[in-house]
């Protein structure tokens, strides 16, 4: 899965999120099976494991370059973006023709004086503002559904750090992108396999 992120959808993002979901799980499990040395495993798992983010963040170039540039035009995306969500009354932008409606799908970022906004890049936002209230209703029922499974499975605390990946997904990544809607299916499927499943 971690190669496919990193050479075929080539997300920083999601990358780092998944490097970091991994360390937590292997965290668990040492400290799991070194329970009398709880205070001691934690602590040097916690420093090694910030040491290993810190290296992975810097290697991929979020303190500089091209990643500073990416936050900055998504701090003007986001807001754009949710704007139109009232666009068309129930829908928002919709999917008009790119041609004729350039700067209403890309927006235009003041930082930069060009059109460089793309929903894919705006996560959740993205979503609301092409599908508008109809996405609202989507998230609504999504959530709802998400915390009924939470309420009925047995193993909350592995269902929940699932689901806290997910969630720091949304503000970013968006399940409308063809090389990255793979991983929304593939969280879905692990929330039902620990819903399910007694560990």
């Amino acid at each position: 899965m971690l190669s496919y992120i990193f050479f075929v959808s080539q997300v920083r993002t999601y990358f780092l999120i998944s490097i970091a979901f991994l360390l937590v799980i292997l965290g668990a499990f040492l400290i799991k099976r070194f329970g009398y040395l709880i205070p001691i495993v934690g602590l040097i798992f916690i420093i090694i494991f910030l040491g290993i983010l810190y290296l992975i963040i810097d290697k991929l170039g979020f303190f500089h370059g091209d990643r500073i540039s990416s936050m900055l035009v998504r701090t003007e995306a986001i807001p754009y973006y949710l704007s139109q969500m009232f666009k068309n009354i129930i829908f928002g932008i919709g999917f008009p023709d790119v041609h004729s409606n350039y700067y209403l799908i890309h927006g235009f970022s003041n930082i930069y004086g060009a059109s460089l906004f793309y929903i894919e890049d705006t996560g959740i936002f993205g979503i609301i503002g092409v599908f508008g209230i109809m996405a609202l209703i989507y998230l609504i029922c999504f959530f709802k559904e998400i915390g009924k499974a939470m309420m009925m499975t047995k193993n909350k605390i592995q269902f929940g750090l699932v689901f806290i990946v997910l969630i720091g997904l949304f503000p970013t990544l968006i399940p409308l992108n063809a090389t990255r809607i793979i991983f929304m299916g593939f969280y879905l499927i692990i929330l039902d396999f620990i819903c399910n499943y007694n560990m």
